[in-house]
Parts: structure tokens; C-alpha cells; sequence
């Protein structure tokens, strides 16, 4: 090849990789303005202990008799911009339902698809308070609420995002993932797959926290019978695995069967483009026979047949790692079942 068609060939690569990242980025955008709008009681699914009322974990405590009349008419209020430090005063210093209200109202001032009031938040120093808040069992609606509040943050600039991570809520939002409450669960996911998508120095901290294998275990739990979590892991998980250059495999290839399982299963194009994204990443010499094992190379050929680029892009790369690769390893690639 010249040195003319060489350049080429590296400029059109490019073009293409460019208006593939163009496009991830608007699906994410999408993906978190529906998030942002989201309500408590817009669609409840079951939580993890089969339990479908959304403020169940309310229910028996000593201010319950207050506590879920006054929440209920929150969820149902709209909030003024205007009053945000107002607001954080109350999520700061109120007493137990001045709390209530002012997180509440924040987090829906935070859901303001446009000239979301981020910046300002933090200037206020809230910050700390939110994590002391999504630090605390004893108060489960103010843990959810705040950590609703920092994922809606984790949507700005990297700048901003970068004041969560240096406040320390990687590892906070990974242990997230363990707890009961399926909406408090719910929030870390889209926290960390906002945070993961914002640059590489952010997913790689995600990534060196095992943020894989703990949505892995999570997928596992919830897997049979909450069908939208487990979408949500499935568009976090594959966050841990984009951006250039790839993480390091030893940390990500857990995830492997995670995604060839959903990817065997799914007819939507959202799923699908995630799962193919995350296997394509992950995808390396040292891992391709997990792909044989998984069953997933034949599914992945059936894709080149799809119209859209965003999923014939990473099917591509997947099928170039096994034909570029060792011979036994071709030889893994053409012995499909």
C-alpha cells in the first residue's frame, strides 16, 4: 500500500471512529435525559425483596405516620430554581422533614434538562453533605434522594464530575450496589455509568475498583426478574469498556459473559449496540476463546447483517480479532457450532 493510501486509509478509520463516539455520545445523552425525568411513581417495578410499593422502605418506622404523607406530596410538587439554596439550607440543617423537602426539591432542580443548576450546587458546598446523606442507612429515602442528586451531577462537565470523584464516590457508589433497596441500586448503576462515560482517567478509577465484577454479581440477582436493571447494568457495564485506549482486560473480561448472555437473548437495538460495544472492547488474543465458549461468535456474524453502524462497528472488530489472530485461534472462530 503507498504512503497516499496509507494516510487515507487512517483518515477515513478515523471519520469513522469519530462519528461512531458522536453517536454513542448523543444515545448517552438520551439515555440521561429520560433518566433525569424519571419518577419514583411514574412505573414501579418489584424491588429485590418482590416488594412493588416504592416507598415500602418507609413503612414501620417510627416517623412513618409523617414521614410518608409528607414525601408523597414532595414527589408530586414542583420545584423553584430560584430557591435552590434555599433548598440545600434545608437538606443541611432542617430538622427530619426539612431534610426531606429540600433534597427532594434539589434533586428536581438537578433534573432540569436544560442549564441543570450543577455549577451552583456545588458552590454551595453540598456536596459533602449529599455523600454523608448516601452514606447513612438510617435515613433510606435522604440516601436515595441524595445519591439521585450526584448522578444527576456526574451528567455535567468533567470538571464538575471530577469534584464527586475527588469527594471520594467511586468506591461509595460500587458498594451501592450491594444494598436491598432496588431504587437506591438503580441510581448508583446510572452514577457510575455517567461517570465512566465522561473520560478515561474516571472509567479506568471505576474499572481499578472492580466495578465490573460487582455488576456482574448484581446482574446475576436481578436478572430473572427485573428486565430494566438489568438493561441499566448492561449500558453501565459497557461504559467500563469504551473509550480509547481499552481498559486493562484482567479487570473487564468478567463481563464477557454477561454480555454474550443479554446479547443471545435481546431484540433491542439499544441492548444489543451496548452489548456489542462492551464485547468488542473486551475483546483481545488472551480472550477470545471466552467468546467461543459463550457461544456468542455465530450471533455476532448474524450482525454484520444489520443496518445500522453502530453495532456492525464493534461485530467488526470482534470477527477482525479472531481472522487477524494466531491460527488456532481462526481456527476458533470458523468452528462455530
Amino acid at each position: 500500500m503507498s504512503k497516499v493510501a496509507s494516510e487515507e486509509s487512517k483518515t477515513l478509520q478515523q471519520k469513522r471512529d469519530e462519528f461512531i463516539v458522536d453517536i454513542r455520545r448523543e444515545e448517552r445523552m438520551n439515555l440521561i435525559n429520560s433518566k433525569k425525568f424519571y419518577s419514583l411513581q411514574d412505573k414501579v417495578e418489584a424491588d429485590l425483596s418482590g416488594n412493588e410499593n416504592p416507598l415500602s422502605y418507609l413503612e414501620g418506622r417510627p416517623e412513618s405516620a409523617q414521614l410518608l404523607p409528607h414525601v408523597s406530596k414532595l414527589l408530586e410538587a414542583e420545584p423553584d430554581p430560584s430557591k435552590i439554596a434555599d433548598y440545600v439550607e434545608l437538606m443541611k440543617r432542617g430538622d427530619l422533614l426539612q431534610k426531606h423537602t429540600g433534597i427532594i426539591m434539589l434533586r428536581k432542580c438537578l433534573s432540569i434538562q436544560e442549564n441543570t443548576p450543577i455549577q451552583e450546587v456545588i458552590d454551595m458546598n453540598a456536596v459533602p453533605y449529599l455523600i454523608n446523606l448516601i452514606n447513612d442507612d438510617s435515613n433510606p429515602h435522604l440516601q436515595i434522594e441524595a445519591t439521585w442528586c450526584v448522578t444527576n451531577m456526574a451528567t455535567g462537565t468533567t470538571i464538575q464530575t471530577n469534584s464527586l470523584v475527588e469527594k471520594g464516590i467511586i468506591p461509595i457508589y460500587i458498594k451501592l450496589l450491594v444494598k436491598s433497596n432496588i431504587h437506591l441500586v438503580e441510581q448508583a448503576v446510572w452514577g457510575i455509568g455517567n461517570i465512566a462515560g465522561d473520560c478515561i482517567t474516571f472509567r479506568d478509577l471505576l474499572v481499578a475498583n472492580n466495578a465490573m465484577a460487582a455488576f456482574v454479581a448484581l446482574y446475576n440477582k436481578v436478572k430473572m426478574h427485573n428486565a430494566k436493571v438489568k438493561e441499566q447494568i448492561i449500558w453501565a457495564a459497557s461504559n467500563l469498556c469504551r473509550l480509547k485506549p481499552p481498559p486493562q482486560i484482567n479487570k473487564v473480561y468478567q463481563g464477557i459473559g454477561m454480555f454474550a448472555e443479554v446479547l443471545k437473548e435481546t431484540n433491542k437495538t439499544n441492548v444489543i449496540t451496548d452489548c456489542c460495544w462492551g464485547l468488542s472492547q473486551a475483546c483481545r488474543a488472551e480472550t477470545a476463546k471466552l467468546y467461543y465458549e459463550a457461544g456468542i461468535i455465530k450471533r455476532v456474524i448474524e450482525l454484520l447483517h444489520n443496518s445500522q453502524l453502530v453495532i456492525i462497528h464493534p461485530c467488526l472488530r470482534i470477527v477482525g480479532i479472531f481472522t487477524n489472530g494466531e491460527d488456532d485461534l481462526c481456527q476458533v472462530g470458523f468452528e462455530l457450532p
